[in-house]
Protein backbone atom coordinates (compact mmCIF):
# COMPACT_ATOMS: atom_id res chain seq x y z
CA UNK A 1 0.00 0.00 0.00
CA UNK A 2 3.07 2.34 0.78
CA UNK A 3 4.47 1.51 -2.52
CA UNK A 4 1.22 2.31 -4.78
CA UNK A 5 0.59 5.59 -2.87
CA UNK A 6 3.99 7.23 -2.93
CA UNK A 7 4.06 6.11 -6.79
CA UNK A 8 1.01 7.10 -7.58
CA UNK A 9 1.16 10.18 -6.13
CA UNK A 10 4.48 11.16 -6.51
CA UNK A 11 5.04 14.14 -8.43
CA UNK A 12 7.49 17.42 -7.79
CA UNK A 13 6.33 20.60 -5.91
CA UNK A 14 4.48 22.36 -8.54
CA UNK A 15 1.96 23.94 -6.22
CA UNK A 16 4.79 25.19 -4.07
CA UNK A 17 6.57 26.47 -7.54
CA UNK A 18 3.38 28.11 -8.63
CA UNK A 19 3.46 30.40 -5.15
CA UNK A 20 6.99 31.44 -6.00
CA UNK A 21 6.72 32.38 -9.36
CA UNK A 22 3.30 33.77 -9.31
CA UNK A 23 2.47 35.02 -6.12
CA UNK A 24 0.71 33.55 -3.13
CA UNK A 25 -2.88 35.23 -4.89
CA UNK A 26 -2.99 32.39 -7.26
CA UNK A 27 -3.87 29.63 -4.58
CA UNK A 28 -7.70 31.39 -4.70
CA UNK A 29 -7.80 31.25 -8.65
CA UNK A 30 -6.91 27.70 -9.24
CA UNK A 31 -9.53 25.13 -10.36
CA UNK A 32 -10.05 21.42 -9.18
CA UNK A 33 -9.05 20.27 -12.73
CA UNK A 34 -6.07 22.73 -12.97
CA UNK A 35 -2.74 21.59 -14.87
CA UNK A 36 -0.01 23.28 -12.98
CA UNK A 37 2.89 21.27 -14.77
CA UNK A 38 4.10 24.39 -16.77
CA UNK A 39 4.74 26.58 -13.73
CA UNK A 40 8.44 27.02 -14.40
CA UNK A 41 7.64 27.69 -18.38
CA UNK A 42 10.37 25.91 -20.20
CA UNK A 43 10.63 22.60 -19.06
CA UNK A 44 8.68 20.28 -16.72
CA UNK A 45 9.47 17.23 -14.83
CA UNK A 46 5.28 15.23 -15.38
CA UNK A 47 3.97 13.95 -12.42
CA UNK A 48 3.30 10.18 -12.47
CA UNK A 49 -0.35 10.66 -12.92
CA UNK A 50 0.56 13.11 -15.68
CA UNK A 51 2.59 10.61 -17.64
CA UNK A 52 -0.31 8.10 -17.17
CA UNK A 53 -3.14 9.81 -18.87
CA UNK A 54 -1.27 12.10 -20.86
CA UNK A 55 1.85 9.73 -22.74
CA UNK A 56 1.05 6.08 -21.22
CA UNK A 57 3.29 4.71 -24.49
CA UNK A 58 6.01 7.00 -23.16
CA UNK A 59 5.95 6.07 -19.26
CA UNK A 60 4.98 2.53 -19.07
CA UNK A 61 7.83 1.36 -20.83
CA UNK A 62 10.33 3.31 -18.32
CA UNK A 63 8.47 2.43 -15.49
CA UNK A 64 8.86 -1.17 -16.15
CA UNK A 65 12.44 -0.75 -16.94
CA UNK A 66 13.91 0.99 -13.73
CA UNK A 67 12.01 -1.21 -11.72
CA UNK A 68 13.64 -4.44 -13.50
CA UNK A 69 16.59 -2.64 -12.96
CA UNK A 70 16.16 -1.75 -9.50
CA UNK A 71 15.24 -5.12 -8.67
CA UNK A 72 17.87 -7.16 -10.35
CA UNK A 73 20.88 -4.92 -10.79
CA UNK A 74 23.23 -7.25 -8.69
CA UNK A 75 21.86 -10.65 -10.53
CA UNK A 76 24.61 -11.23 -13.60
CA UNK A 77 21.62 -12.93 -15.56
CA UNK A 78 20.25 -9.64 -15.69
CA UNK A 79 23.17 -7.39 -16.24
CA UNK A 80 23.95 -9.66 -19.36
CA UNK A 81 20.49 -8.86 -20.43
CA UNK A 82 21.19 -5.37 -20.06
CA UNK A 83 22.17 -4.27 -23.41
CA UNK A 84 19.34 -5.54 -25.09
CA UNK A 85 16.70 -3.76 -22.82
CA UNK A 86 18.79 -0.36 -23.76
CA UNK A 87 18.52 -1.10 -27.78
CA UNK A 88 14.67 -1.97 -27.19
CA UNK A 89 13.42 0.48 -24.93
CA UNK A 90 13.84 3.12 -27.85
CA UNK A 91 11.48 1.35 -30.03
CA UNK A 92 8.78 2.27 -27.13
CA UNK A 93 10.08 5.81 -26.38
CA UNK A 94 13.25 6.88 -27.56
CA UNK A 95 13.47 10.29 -24.91
CA UNK A 96 12.76 7.62 -22.22
CA UNK A 97 15.57 5.74 -23.23
CA UNK A 98 17.88 8.54 -22.88
CA UNK A 99 16.87 9.16 -19.58
CA UNK A 100 17.57 5.01 -18.55
CA UNK A 101 20.99 4.75 -20.26
CA UNK A 102 22.88 6.62 -17.36
CA UNK A 103 20.96 4.59 -14.83
CA UNK A 104 21.96 1.00 -16.85
CA UNK A 105 25.74 2.45 -17.62
CA UNK A 106 25.91 2.73 -13.74
CA UNK A 107 24.36 -0.41 -12.88
CA UNK A 108 26.65 -2.16 -15.26
CA UNK A 109 29.74 -0.41 -13.59
CA UNK A 110 28.75 -1.22 -10.10
CA UNK A 111 28.88 -4.65 -11.03
CA UNK A 112 31.44 -4.30 -13.07
CA UNK A 113 33.76 -2.54 -9.52
CA UNK A 114 32.31 -5.58 -7.60
CA UNK A 115 32.65 -8.64 -9.71
CA UNK A 116 34.84 -9.46 -13.03
CA UNK A 117 33.63 -6.70 -15.55
CA UNK A 118 33.56 -9.75 -17.84
CA UNK A 119 31.23 -11.84 -16.16
CA UNK A 120 28.19 -9.43 -16.85
CA UNK A 121 29.14 -9.54 -21.01
CA UNK A 122 27.42 -11.85 -22.81
CA UNK A 123 28.44 -12.08 -26.58
CA UNK A 124 25.69 -13.60 -28.08
CA UNK A 125 23.23 -10.96 -25.60
CA UNK A 126 25.45 -8.00 -27.41
CA UNK A 127 25.31 -8.68 -30.88
CA UNK A 128 21.51 -9.52 -30.84
CA UNK A 129 21.56 -6.01 -28.69
CA UNK A 130 23.27 -4.35 -31.76
CA UNK A 131 20.92 -6.60 -34.66
CA UNK A 132 17.75 -5.10 -32.74
CA UNK A 133 19.66 -1.94 -32.11
CA UNK A 134 20.17 -0.87 -36.17
CA UNK A 135 16.78 -0.22 -37.34
CA UNK A 136 14.87 1.05 -34.15
CA UNK A 137 17.77 3.81 -34.35
CA UNK A 138 17.51 4.26 -38.45
CA UNK A 139 13.61 4.25 -37.39
CA UNK A 140 13.51 6.68 -34.74
CA UNK A 141 15.65 9.12 -36.24
CA UNK A 142 13.79 9.70 -39.39
CA UNK A 143 13.50 13.58 -39.78
CA UNK A 144 14.79 14.09 -36.35
CA UNK A 145 16.90 17.39 -37.86
CA UNK A 146 12.84 18.56 -37.81
CA UNK A 147 12.19 18.73 -34.57
CA UNK A 148 12.82 21.96 -32.40
CA UNK A 149 16.62 21.68 -30.77
CA UNK A 150 18.85 23.60 -28.46
CA UNK A 151 19.51 24.92 -25.28
CA UNK A 152 16.54 26.32 -23.13
CA UNK A 153 18.07 29.75 -22.71
CA UNK A 154 16.05 32.90 -23.88
CA UNK A 155 17.83 35.02 -25.87
CA UNK A 156 19.23 38.19 -23.55
CA UNK A 157 18.97 36.23 -20.46
CA UNK A 158 21.36 37.14 -18.01
CA UNK A 159 23.45 33.90 -17.56
CA UNK A 160 23.31 34.05 -13.66
CA UNK A 161 19.40 34.20 -13.83
CA UNK A 162 18.98 31.41 -16.21
CA UNK A 163 20.79 29.25 -13.97
CA UNK A 164 18.97 30.23 -10.72
CA UNK A 165 15.52 29.39 -12.71
CA UNK A 166 16.77 26.34 -13.67
CA UNK A 167 18.59 25.40 -10.12
CA UNK A 168 14.82 26.80 -8.70
CA UNK A 169 12.95 24.17 -11.00
CA UNK A 170 15.27 21.26 -10.39
CA UNK A 171 15.15 21.66 -6.45
CA UNK A 172 11.09 21.59 -6.54
CA UNK A 173 11.00 18.90 -9.02
CA UNK A 174 13.10 16.02 -7.32
CA UNK A 175 16.62 17.96 -6.70
CA UNK A 176 15.47 18.75 -2.87
CA UNK A 177 14.27 14.95 -2.26
CA UNK A 178 17.61 13.37 -4.39
CA UNK A 179 19.40 15.55 -1.89
CA UNK A 180 17.71 13.70 0.98
CA UNK A 181 17.79 10.18 -0.68
CA UNK A 182 21.57 10.65 -0.97
CA UNK A 183 21.59 11.71 2.91
CA UNK A 184 21.05 7.75 3.71
CA UNK A 185 22.47 5.56 0.60
CA UNK A 186 24.89 6.84 -2.08
CA UNK A 187 24.64 3.94 -4.54
CA UNK A 188 25.72 4.82 -8.19
CA UNK A 189 21.90 4.51 -9.25
CA UNK A 190 20.70 7.88 -7.18
CA UNK A 191 24.42 9.39 -8.08
CA UNK A 192 23.25 8.98 -12.10
CA UNK A 193 20.02 9.73 -11.66
CA UNK A 194 21.13 13.52 -9.88
CA UNK A 195 23.32 14.12 -12.72
CA UNK A 196 20.53 13.32 -15.39
CA UNK A 197 17.83 15.25 -13.18
CA UNK A 198 20.11 18.25 -13.14
CA UNK A 199 21.34 18.34 -16.53
CA UNK A 200 18.57 17.79 -18.39
CA UNK A 201 16.88 21.50 -18.26
CA UNK A 202 20.30 22.58 -19.47
CA UNK A 203 18.85 21.45 -23.72
CA UNK A 204 15.49 21.42 -25.27
CA UNK A 205 14.58 18.72 -27.64
CA UNK A 206 11.18 18.67 -29.32
CA UNK A 207 8.39 21.68 -29.31
CA UNK A 208 7.12 21.44 -25.64
CA UNK A 209 10.57 20.29 -24.73
CA UNK A 210 9.75 16.75 -24.30
CA UNK A 211 13.00 15.73 -23.87
CA UNK A 212 13.23 16.97 -20.04
CA UNK A 213 9.59 15.70 -20.01
CA UNK A 214 10.00 12.40 -21.25
CA UNK A 215 13.69 11.47 -20.43
CA UNK A 216 12.88 12.33 -16.64
CA UNK A 217 10.70 9.23 -16.22
CA UNK A 218 13.08 6.81 -15.19
CA UNK A 219 14.99 9.16 -13.14
CA UNK A 220 11.57 10.26 -11.54
CA UNK A 221 10.59 6.30 -11.05
CA UNK A 222 14.14 5.96 -9.46
CA UNK A 223 13.44 8.25 -6.97
CA UNK A 224 9.88 7.22 -6.11
CA UNK A 225 11.11 3.63 -5.35
CA UNK A 226 14.09 4.90 -3.03
CA UNK A 227 11.82 7.13 -1.39
CA UNK A 228 9.60 4.12 -0.47
CA UNK A 229 12.62 2.17 0.95
CA UNK A 230 13.14 5.24 2.89
CA UNK A 231 9.45 5.67 4.25
CA UNK A 232 9.56 1.95 5.44
CA UNK A 233 12.44 1.43 6.98
CA UNK A 234 11.70 2.01 10.66
CA UNK A 235 15.74 1.56 11.80
CA UNK A 236 15.62 5.07 9.37
CA UNK A 237 16.65 8.21 10.55
CA UNK A 238 13.31 9.72 11.76
CA UNK A 239 14.20 13.40 11.05
CA UNK A 240 14.94 12.40 7.88
CA UNK A 241 11.86 9.96 6.85
CA UNK A 242 9.53 13.25 7.93
CA UNK A 243 12.05 15.86 5.53
CA UNK A 244 10.90 12.80 2.70
CA UNK A 245 7.46 12.40 3.94
CA UNK A 246 7.00 16.57 3.54
CA UNK A 247 8.48 16.65 -0.16
CA UNK A 248 6.36 13.47 -0.79
CA UNK A 249 3.41 15.55 0.21
CA UNK A 250 4.04 18.80 -1.35
CA UNK A 251 4.33 16.84 -4.18
CA UNK A 252 0.44 15.31 -4.24
CA UNK A 253 -1.69 18.34 -5.23
CA UNK A 254 -0.27 17.43 -8.33
CA UNK A 255 -1.52 13.99 -8.72
CA UNK A 256 -4.97 15.24 -7.43
CA UNK A 257 -5.28 17.56 -10.22
CA UNK A 258 -4.30 15.31 -12.99
CA UNK A 259 -6.87 12.76 -11.68
CA UNK A 260 -9.59 14.96 -10.82
CA UNK A 261 -8.99 16.23 -14.68
CA UNK A 262 -9.01 12.09 -16.14
CA UNK A 263 -12.32 11.68 -13.92
CA UNK A 264 -14.36 15.40 -14.14
CA UNK A 265 -13.58 16.30 -17.72
CA UNK A 266 -14.98 14.61 -20.75
CA UNK A 267 -12.96 12.49 -22.91
CA UNK A 268 -11.72 13.80 -25.98
CA UNK A 269 -13.37 11.97 -28.94
CA UNK A 270 -11.27 9.64 -31.32
CA UNK A 271 -10.55 11.12 -34.92
CA UNK A 272 -11.49 7.29 -35.90
CA UNK A 273 -11.90 8.57 -39.99
CA UNK A 274 -9.16 11.43 -39.93
CA UNK A 275 -5.14 11.10 -40.43
CA UNK A 276 -3.05 12.64 -37.75
CA UNK A 277 -2.46 15.37 -40.63
CA UNK A 278 -5.88 15.86 -41.39
CA UNK A 279 -6.46 16.17 -37.92
CA UNK A 280 -3.43 18.98 -38.03
CA UNK A 281 -5.18 21.11 -40.91
CA UNK A 282 -2.81 19.91 -42.97
CA UNK A 283 0.36 20.89 -41.27
CA UNK A 284 3.10 18.37 -40.64
CA UNK A 285 3.93 17.22 -36.77
CA UNK A 286 7.76 16.92 -36.79
CA UNK A 287 7.58 15.17 -33.79
CA UNK A 288 5.32 12.62 -34.61
CA UNK A 289 5.59 12.15 -38.54
CA UNK A 290 9.01 12.38 -40.58
CA UNK A 291 9.34 11.46 -44.36
CA UNK A 292 10.01 7.64 -44.83
CA UNK A 293 13.24 7.74 -47.32
CA UNK A 294 16.16 5.69 -47.88
CA UNK A 295 16.41 2.12 -49.05
CA UNK A 296 16.63 0.35 -45.87
CA UNK A 297 13.46 2.12 -44.68
CA UNK A 298 11.80 1.24 -47.95
CA UNK A 299 12.49 -2.34 -47.52
CA UNK A 300 11.73 -2.19 -43.23
CA UNK A 301 8.51 -0.44 -43.67
CA UNK A 302 5.79 -1.75 -45.48
CA UNK A 303 3.61 0.80 -47.66
CA UNK A 304 -0.28 1.43 -46.11
CA UNK A 305 -2.36 -1.18 -47.86
CA UNK A 306 -6.46 -1.21 -48.09
CA UNK A 307 -7.77 -4.10 -46.08
CA UNK A 308 -11.32 -5.81 -47.35
CA UNK A 309 -14.06 -3.62 -45.79
CA UNK A 310 -11.94 -0.84 -43.94
CA UNK A 311 -10.80 2.48 -44.77
CA UNK A 312 -7.15 2.41 -46.01
CA UNK A 313 -4.40 2.43 -43.22
CA UNK A 314 -2.93 5.97 -42.80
Amino acid sequence: LLLLGVFVLFSGMDLVGMVLTRGPAILQYMQPTDHIEWWAERFQYSAHATQLFWVPHHAVPGWIATAMLIRSVDRVHFVRLLPLLVALLPLWSPLTAVGFLPLAAAAFLQFAVRRRPLEGIDPAVVAGAFVCALPVARYVSMGAGAIRSGGTQWAGEEPWLYLANCAQFVLLEGGLLWILLLATRRDPLLLAAGLALWLLPLAAFGPGNDLAMRASIPVLALLALRAREVLSNPLGPPRLRAGVAAVLALGVPTAVLEINRSVLQPAWPPARDRSLLEVNRGQPVPNYMAPAAGALVSVLLRPPQRLAGSAPCR
